[in-house]
């Protein structure tokens, strides 16, 4: 146990307070560093502590003395503090003297006196006890009297020793063992200010006693202080070692070894470590045979050798290889000892480890550097040297590139560069920053190593760096780089050049104030007026940078050399942005500036000699104040105002940058107070606004600078003037927090405390958003308006709320409690919003006013209670405290979402809990039907889910709802489990978690439309979910809703085109069928999934086939307009002909090709089997269906003139192939030529082309190669000759009966000859039409037969009625009429009325001949002249007809007008009128000249009886009939009527006129109109009408007539029927052997047509232009069969071989058609799908071409048989 120790200073001896001689402090041996052997120095007094510890370990030293003894008296105190001087003075023999006095005072006093009064007494300077002196002094009989007398053995001095760390440090051995004797000594006890115990001291001595003391330490405190390290971290061994007390070490090393050699100094160094560093080989060796391990590594990963090689210590290094130290082992920087010997340059050391050692000298360090690197880096040659001769490479760069050379030049090291150069190094060599050696020496300022590598040739202009700077450029820069710069330049250097930059040496040394260099290179013909890439010269640089003498240097050396006008405008250059000199010396502010006034300097220089100051940057558009604004430079500001007029000067202050900022804005912004004042005084405007609308004002108050805004005030500035936004200085400071600013714009210059920006928001909002809890204050305590709402509705309090200021908040409810309910625009009140922001502290500030209003409140808008949107916001805080306050959590809102559903939605799981805790999570939405865990499976929230688990059932299912549905897919279905929701929202987690609840069935169907959750995950795609429930149960792949539609349904029409390989892969059926008859390539194709609808195709889905209402998947790909989907189908397997019939998918087709630039119809047309003949069918769809579907009809018509084009150029293409021939007289499936086909279809353009017509020609002159002649020569005979007509005519064997111009010529010749007789008969008849009998004569009948064989011939063969054809019928009709008239008039007409009815019947006739005459232009339309007139004759005559149809209406109008201008009237005499009154008297309204009435009737509405009279004199002779002056004005167009002969007074000629003169003038009137609209209009309205008409047909009548001939040659081929009268005879006959022929037929065995139900006719056999329309009602269609997947048809008749599908290779025609357009992407496409047709093929399977013409032969076979 401790003595106690007391307070300090108890003692008042003389030794108190005095110095301590250094003798006495310090130790005795000159081993102990410098601070043991300093005296301590005095230190400050501190609290005092009287506590100890037993080992002495105490650092705080009491600097007060101990208290008097209890019975001490002043002698006792004084002897001791005598006894502590006299030891300070090692007075020893005294001491002992003063010892015996205080025994013998102890042994005489009594049980209360003080037996220590030694404790506690030490030196107040040096906190040294009289103990401690002995201790130093090893006097062991004294110490041991001193601590029976209670001195201290535990106490510190102020080095924080105790007297077992002196004795250890004065290595006094019998002090130690003595006080080790002692209790309270502690061996364990640290001390000073390295902390080390008593063996740390002993071990760091020499002296011979040492080891003895520390043996006898080591034996009192145990092996475990070996291991206990000072403050240092060093183990006693360490310092024993760096003593280098061999004998210290042994006794050490006794104990714990291994552990002691492992232990290392703060940075990493073992005990051999140490000895190395010492180079202490003894020491090495005593560690070595020890057992530690030679290749140890400390911190730095250096081994005991590398230490050694670094010391060049050879003997070291010798026993090292004794021992087999390592010397491959690299540090930290992965250098061996190798390198560490070549960067000390100790060569031998490198010798030895490469030849002792076996050394590498090729290792390299961490950063590349080889030992070449690490020479030449600290000036090593003969280490250089050496390495040359072990044989290192030159050449070898380190990780920057740097070679040898370069890394010598950094250095300055001549010698090794000399030496590299002289082994072979290239001068010139480069880093991997392309700089060369020059480079280097030149930045490190080198000038020797620069002279060296000029000498060896380096070249002066190689560019380095990123900006590929020259040496000359780093010159510049570098400090003291002239020398270098000199040596450059004479040795060639341009001092012109420039980096990428375009930065000349000249910059460079400018920029960085290189005055001397800049001298030498302007010298040298550097340019001063150069400009880097951004417009920037020297000077602009020099400015900026603030050099004075560069910038006067360089003013007067352009005006040396150009004179001072070039000068002025070098200073006034600018750069790219239009900064001038001037402007970068604006841009220093006073903490650039080194020398004082030097910026100063530079602008009265620069306006001295010329600068502009009103100069403008480009864009900015800022002068150099303005720059001086920003930076706040006044000195700068000042000297320019000084050189410049007032004028210029309130100029300057007001010019505007491009945002509108003055310089007073900027320097106000800024809040440059000096130089606000001085613009201000300088007549800156305060009512300048930017391009923001603010002001001077406005930029300060943001800023908060006060006296900115007090001077902008003072000097006039408005105090609530706005921005743009309608924000005022009061705004900006309240938004910012300046109260102080606040309160001074309100009261001290009245700035409106309510002023509104255009959100209609007071400063008190802005305050408010920005939390300015004083601000806030301060605006009420001025009487702000805190129910001002903004923009949105929102108080000030809502805003505050918003941005979760719950002490705003408060502040404003102690104001107005009212407040808490106050809802803004959006409906929301204080509460709504601080719940959506989480903030609870306004939630409870809120409801401390108004609790139920809180917690009931709703959005007006949504519904939404606060507990709704925390929840939903994740604010659990808040949900907490709404719940504890009464909230209810089933509320629903607008949505039907209560505040679980929303928590549920969000993953909210600690909002949950919250809830959990008050209510059941167990809550079904009305609105919505669904709990919140359907609401957390939908959107995915698994741990949502998992915790809801625990107390909502897996299995729970979905209600109707009652509201919006919150799937739109899905619109009202209920019954869905939550697994339904997580498939179809396709989280996998949660799918998993459901699936392995308990009760869950996989395969559970919705209500309304029967879904599992498989169709559900089909509809967003999730194909991981639809693994998982395929895992689960295989059933549902083929599962399907109540509208019979599977998965792959859904997910073809979805577009999911992995799910739908999956589903096909799991082996879902690809064909199947829902009730409506729907497969899924037909849902892919309506929702237009091009990628779905391949795969559905490939994978062998039918895109043939139809739903219940006949449509393929090609319809609805139509329908919809998906071109890409339409065209991929065209090329499959399709129902050309049906599809053609169906008008809605023609309609669509047309639709999708005009958004496609016709594309599609063209490629429909392409890849049908015969595109030809779908072209020419398609054409006339369109042409028909445009008469119906008006609202497209332009569309309409254009598709039918491209498919007719198309059809014009196919058959154009084909014909080349093939003959044409060929290709018309081929048939479709209706057995109709196509020759028929183009005519049905009226194909004009296709008709009209060449290869058409010259088939027509050769089928018109048929056999016949006559000349023209010949065959006019055989007209003429036919007509003179009547038997050689006959006989050419009837069939004798001769066949000149079958070819179509003799036909043509024989009817010719028939109508020629009706013609003759219809003259005999009406026009010129043989006997006069009086006559006496209607017994025909001879010519009659003869007439009457040809008009019989004409009917005959119209009812057998129906003659075509366009153009000029329904004159033929007029003329039978009108013939037929003369016929019935003579008829007539011989049964029911007396003989009388004979001639006149002989005359009307010659009438008949006579109109029947004109029109007869009118038909010779029909006959001639085969002729290329008259053809065309005939076409446009008709057209015209249309025309005529219109125009009559007009002109009729007007005539009739006008003639009306005439009939009542020639009414008669007159006025009445005054005797007239009396006599009247007298006699008309008891006249009625209805009453007549002769019949009075009883009363009498007013004046004026009778006439006199005089009048009377006149009237029915003259009411025949004079009036005007209707039709005569309709017949009057209709010739009066041809100017065959006048003005007078309207008139009928001027017609009669009468003598008294029965109008008035002035009605003449009326007539005239009238009749001028009526000309002018007759014959100026309507006249020159048909000649426009006309000329147009023929300009538009003039360019079609070609075409129109080629349409026509193929017609009339079409009927003279197909007809076998004679002319009329032959026909007569003809017709009857053929009957009668048809008839025979059918009877014959019918014994015979009935052929395979039959069989099938169809009746054979060839259109051939057809007579006349009949055949076309018998054709639709007598061919039946044939049996097809689809042979290709372009849908190719074959028919079962014989003729299939002429079908217009096999007549041609219509697969190439429509590829050359594609190459013709340029269009070979459908090509390619359709060349694709046949490839891959032909590989399926290839695999042993036939095509279906092949199998199905099998098919057919064998049916042929059979039937033959």
């Amino acid at each position: 146990m401790s003595q106690p120790r007391g307070g300090r200073g108890g003692g008042r001896g003389g030794g108190v307070g005095r110095k301590t001689p250094s003798s006495l402090t310090g130790p005795p041996d000159e081993s102990a560093t410098p601070s043991e052997r300093a005296t301590p120095a005095s230190k400050a007094d501190s609290d005092p502590k009287d506590d100890s510890s037993s080992n002495g370990d105490k650092k705080d030293m009491d600097l007060f003395p101990a208290p008097k003894p209890p019975s001490a008296g002043a002698s006792i105190r004084d002897t001791a503090n005598k006894v502590l001087g006299l030891a300070m003075k090692s007075e020893w023999t005294p001491i002992e003297a003063e010892l015996k006095k205080l025994e013998k005072y102890v042994a005489n006093v009594g049980e209360d006196g003080n037996h220590i009064p030694l404790a506690g007494v030490h030196d107040m300077n040096t906190g040294m006890t009289p103990l401690m002196y002995a201790t130093k002094d090893n006097k062991t009989a004294i110490m041991d009297r001193m601590i029976e007398l209670g001195a201290d053995v535990g106490a510190r001095n102020n080095d924080n020793y105790n007297v077992l760390h002196i004795a250890a440090m004065y290595s006094r051995e019998d002090v130690v063992k003595l006080l080790l004797t002692k209790r309270g000594v502690d061996p364990f006890s640290t001390g000073g200010s390295r902390s080390q115990t008593a063996v740390h001291l002993v071990s760091s001595r020499q002296t011979g006693t040492a080891t003895n003391i520390l043996r006898a330490l080591l034996a009192a405190a145990g092996k475990d202080i070996r291991l206990k390290a000072d403050g240092r971290g060093k183990i006693p061994l360490l310092l024993a070692v760096e003593s280098g007390n061999q004998s210290m070490c042994r006794e050490l090393l006794a104990a714990q070894t291994a552990e002691q050699l492992k232990a290392t100094t703060a940075n990493g160094d073992t005990a051999l470590h140490l000895a190395a560093r010492r180079r202490d080989v003894d020491m090495v060796r005593i560690l070595v045979d020890y057992g530690t391990n030679v290749d140890t590594q400390n911190g730095e990963g250096q081994t005991p050798l590398h230490i050694a090689a670094a010391e060049g210590d050879e003997a070291l290094l010798k026993y090292f290889y004794g021992v087999r130290a390592s010397a491959s082992i690299a540090d930290n920087q992965d250098r061996t000892p190798m390198h560490l010997a070549a960067e000390n340059g100790h060569a031998h050391v490198i010798e030895i480890l490469a030849d002792k050692f076996k050394a590498s000298i090729f290792e390299r360090t961490k950063d590349g550097s080889t030992l070449m690197h690490i020479a030449s880096l600290n000036g090593h040659a003969e280490c250089a040297t050496m390495l040359f001769k072990k044989g290192v490479y030159l050449h070898m760069p380190n990780k920057d590139g740097a070679r040898s050379i370069h890394t010598a030049a950094a250095y300055g090291h001549t010698g090794i560069i000399n030496t590299l150069l002289q082994k072979g190094e290239k001068v010139d060599v480069t880093t991997n920053d392309n700089y060369t050696a020059l480079h280097i020496a030149v930045e490190s300022a080198k000038p020797a190593v620069v002279e060296t590598l000029l000498g060896f040739g380096a070249d002066v202009h190689v560019r380095g760096g990123k900006l590929r700077e020259t040496p000359l450029h780093i010159a510049a820069r570098v400090k003291d780089g002239d020398r270098c710069a000199l040596m450059l330049l004479k040795s060639g250097a341009s001092p012109n050049l420039t980096t990428d930059d375009c930065l000349t040496p000249v910059h460079v040394a400018a920029r960085h104030g290189n005055l001397a260099t800049l001298m030498q290179l302007l010298e040298d013909e550097g340019d001063p007026l150069y400009k880097s890439n951004t417009g920037e010269t020297p000077l602009h640089m020099a400015c900026r940078a603030c050099h004075p003498d560069i910038v006067r240097h360089l003013i007067e050396t352009v005006k040396e050399k150009h004179g001072p006008d070039k000068a002025t405008t070098y200073i006034n250059s600018v750069n790219e942005d239009g900064a001038t000199a001037l402007h970068y010396t604006c841009q220093i502010t006073k903490e650039e500036v080194k020398i004082p006034e030097s910026d100063k300097q530079i602008v009265r220089m620069l306006l001295e000699n010329g600068a502009d100051v009103t100069l403008q940057t480009k864009t900015a558009l800022e002068t150099a104040f303005h720059y001086c604004a920003v930076a706040g430079n006044n000195d700068v500001l000042m000297e320019m105002i000084s050189h410049m007029n007032p004028t210029d000067i309130q100029k300057a202050m007001n010019r505007q940058s491009s945002v509108g900022w003055t310089p007073l804005l900027i320097a106000c912004h800024r809040g440059h107070m000096e130089l606000v004042n001085n613009l201000l005084a300088n007549h800156a405007r305060v009512d300048v606004f930017d391009t923001e609308g603010r002001s001077a004002l406005h930029l300060a108050a943001e800023r908060g600078y006060l006296h900115v805004c007090d001077a902008l005030l003072t000097n006039k500035a408005f105090i609530n003037s706005k921005s743009r936004v309608g924000r005022t200085a009061l705004h900006l400071a309240a938004m910012n927090g300046f109260t102080h600013l606040v309160k001074f714009l309100i009261k001290d210059h009245n700035a409106v405390i309510d002023i509104l920006t255009l959100r209609k928001q007071t400063p008190l909002h802005l305050a408010a958003a920005s939390g300015q809890m004083e601000v806030c204050q301060l605006l009420l305590e001025l009487g702000a308006n805190i129910d001002a709402t903004d923009d949105l509705g929102q108080k000030p309090i809502h805003v505050a709320a918003q941005n979760n200021y719950s002490e705003v908040a408060k502040l404003f409810l102690q104001q107005h409690p009212s407040l808490v309910n106050a809802t803004s625009k959006d409906g929301n009140t204080c509460a709504h919003i601080a719940a959506m922001q989480g903030s609870v502290k306004v939630i409870e500030e809120l409801m401390k006013f108004d609790r139920s209003g809180v917690i009931s409140a709703r959005n007006k808008l949504t519904d939404a209670t606060p507990l709704q949107l925390a929840a939903e916001g994740g604010h659990a805080d808040v949900v907490k405290a709404l719940v504890r306050a009464g909230a209810s959590c089933t509320e629903e809102n607008k949505a039907g979402f209560t505040a679980v559903h929303l928590a549920a939605q969000n993953g909210h799981g600690q909002v949950l809990d919250v809830l959990k805790s008050t209510n059941s999570l167990r809550i079904n939405s009305k609105k919505l039907g669904l709990t919140p865990l359907h609401v957390a499976a939908y959107y995915g929230q698994a741990d949502t889910v998992r915790e809801l688990l625990t107390s909502v059932p897996a299995t729970v299912k979905s209600e109707t709802p009652t509201g919006q549905s919150l799937f739109g897919d899905l619109g009202t279905e209920s019954g869905m489990t939550p697994l339904h929701l997580a498939a179809f929202s396709g989280n996998e987690n949660v799918v998993r978690l459901l699936l392995n609840s308990a009760g869950v069935q996989v395969d559970a169907a919705t209500i309304e439309n029967g879904y599992n959750p498989l169709h559900l995950a089909c509809f967003g795609g999730h194909m991981s979910v639809v693994g998982l429930l395929l895992s689960r149960s295989a059933e549902l792949l083929q599962s399907q809703d109540r509208n019979g539609r599977t998965g792959l349904h859904i997910a073809a029409m979805h577009g999911h085109i992995q799910m739908v390989e999956i589903l096909l892969g799991q082996g879902a059926e690809i064909n199947a069928t829902d009730r409506n008859g729907w497969t899924p390539l037909h849902c892919a194709a309506k929702a237009g999934h091009l990628e779905v609808v391949k795969l559905l195709c490939e994978a062998g889905a039918s895109p043939k086939s139809e739903t219940n209402y006949g449509c393929a998947a090609i319809w609805f790909a139509a329908s919809e307009g998906h071109n890409e989907v339409l065209r991929y189908l065209m090329n499959k397997e399709h129902d050309t002909y049906g599809l053609m019939e169906d008008k809605r998918f023609v309609y669509n087709l047309m639709v999708v090709s005009k958004n496609h630039n016709n594309k599609p119809i063209q490629e429909f047309v392409l890849v049908s089997p015969a595109p030809v003949d779908t072209a020419a069918k398609l054409s006339n769809i369109y042409i028909v269906l445009s008469t119906k579907e008006k609202e497209r009809a332009k569309d309409l018509v254009a598709a039918g003139k491209q498919c007719e084009a198309m059809a014009t150029e196919l058959l154009a293409l084909a014909a080349g192939s093939d003959s044409a021939g060929k290709i018309l007289q081929a048939t479709d499936k209706r057995n109709v030529e196509f020759l028929d086909v183009l005519i049905e279809n009226e194909q004009k353009e296709v008709i009209a082309h060449t290869v058409v017509q010259r088939y027509l020609q050769e089928l018109w002159h048929g056999s016949l190669t006559w000349a023209s002649w010949k065959i006019l020569l055989l007209l003429v005979a036919f007509i003179v000759c009547p038997p050689v007509w006959i006989g050419f005519t009837f069939p004798m064997g001769h066949k000149f009966n079958k070819v179509p111009i003799i036909k043509f010529m024989s009817y010719l010749t028939s109508h020629i000859y009706l013609m003759i007789h219809l003259s005999i008969v009406g026009i010129t008849p043989i006997y006069p039409v009086l006559r006496l009998s209607l017994v025909p004569y001879w010519y009659e009948v003869g007439l009457l037969i040809w008009l019989s064989g004409l009917l005959l011939f119209e009812l057998t063969n129906p003659s075509d009625k366009s153009g000029l054809g329904s004159i033929k019928v007029l003329v039978l009709l009108l013939g037929m009429a003369g016929v019935g008239v003579h008829v007539s008039a011989f049964l029911f007409v007396s003989k009388e009325y004979w001639p006149t009815l002989v005359y009307c019947r010659n009438q008949c006739f006579a109109l029947a001949f004109l029109l007869a005459c009118v038909q010779i232009l029909d006959f001639l339309s085969f002729h290329h002249l008259f053809g065309p007139w005939a076409i446009i004759i008709g057209d015209l005559l249309k025309d005529l007809a219109r125009f009559l149809a007009v002109l009729a209406i007007f005539v009739f109008g006008f003639s009306m007008h005439i009939v009542a201008l020639n009414q008669s009237f007159a006025n009445f005499s005054p005797e007239d009128l009396r006599s009247f009154e007298k006699k008309n008297r008891n006249r009625g309204y209805f009453s007549d000249d002769d019949m009075p009435t009883p009363r009498p009737p007013p004046v004026e509405n009778y006439v006199d009886s005089r009048f009377s009279e006149f009237r029915r004199k003259h009411k025949d002779d004079l009036r005007m009939h209707p039709i005569n002056s309709f017949e009057l004005l209709f010739f009066a167009v041809f100017g065959q009527t006048t003005t007078e002969q309207t008139q009928v007074d001027k017609i009669k000629n009468v003598a008294t006129p029965t109008q008035p003169y002035w009605v003449e003038y009326l007539f005239k009137i009238v009749f001028g109109i009526y000309m002018l609209v007759s014959v100026v209009v309507l006249i020159n309205l048909l000649i426009a009408m006309m000329s147009d008409t023929y300009q538009r047909i003039q360019a079609q009548s070609d075409i129109e007539w080629k349409f026509g001939l193929s017609k009339l040659i079409r009927n003279m081929h197909r007809t076998t029927t004679a002319p009329s009268p032959l026909n007569l005879v003809t017709t009857w006959f053929m009957w009668i052997v048809e008839k025979v022929k059918a009877r014959m037929k019918k014994k015979k065995r009935p052929s395979l047509v039959q069989m099938m139900g169809i009746r054979q006719a060839s259109p051939r056999t057809k007579a006349g232009a009949k055949w076309l329309s018998k054709i639709k009602k007598d061919s039946v269609a044939l049996s097809q069969v689809h042979l290709s997947p372009l849908g190719s048809q074959a028919s079962f008749s014989q003729a299939n071989q002429n079908r217009i599908e096999n007549v041609a290779d219509w697969e190439a025609i429509a590829k050359k058609y594609r190459a013709l357009v340029g269009d070979e992407e459908g090509g390619s496409l359709k060349d694709s799908d046949a490839e891959s047709g032909s590989q399926e093929g290839s695999g042993g399977q036939q095509p279906p071409a092949q199998v199905g013409r099998r098919a057919i032969k064998a049916t042929l076979a059979d039937t033959t048989k």
